[in-house]
């Protein structure tokens, strides 16, 4: 459980300066209401990268390294979020690639140290 924390909380150290480093309007405020669909809140700032893609996919990630056995499952959720937060109109294409790539990397470079370094056995 430490590990899985610890791979969330690396993504979103690397993720929320870039986010407003770059604040990149989300796709509502680049073409209005009545261009993007919208399903709960209405966002428009900071969209750049995706938060919700990167904690998805460092969760999916560390499973996949951790528990094999269930693999397809892990895909099926990460392709899931990542078209949801293009289709609400939350972020673009690119703001989700970025998210997903930040999330694998954070993943697998947390549990590889942690297995290099940690006294857990994992």
């Amino acid at each position: 459980m430490v590990i899985l924390v610890s791979t969330m909380a690396v993504g979103s150290l690397i993720m929320f300066p870039l986010k407003y480093y770059f604040e990149r309007p989300r796709p509502l405020k680049v073409f209005g209401d009545r261009n993007v669909n919208i399903f709960f809140e209405k966002l428009y700032n900071n969209s750049f990268p995706s938060g919700h893609t990167q904690i998805v996919l460092s969760v999916c990630t560390f499973m996949f390294i951790m528990v094999r056995k269930y693999w397809y499952w892990y895909i099926i959720l990460a392709l899931g979020t990542s078209f949801e937060r293009i289709y609400a109109g939350h972020h673009f294409p690119f703001d989700v690639m970025v998210g997903a790539v930040i999330g694998m990397i954070s993943a697998y470079v947390t549990v590889t140290l942690f297995r290099k370094y940690s006294k857990i056995k994992i």
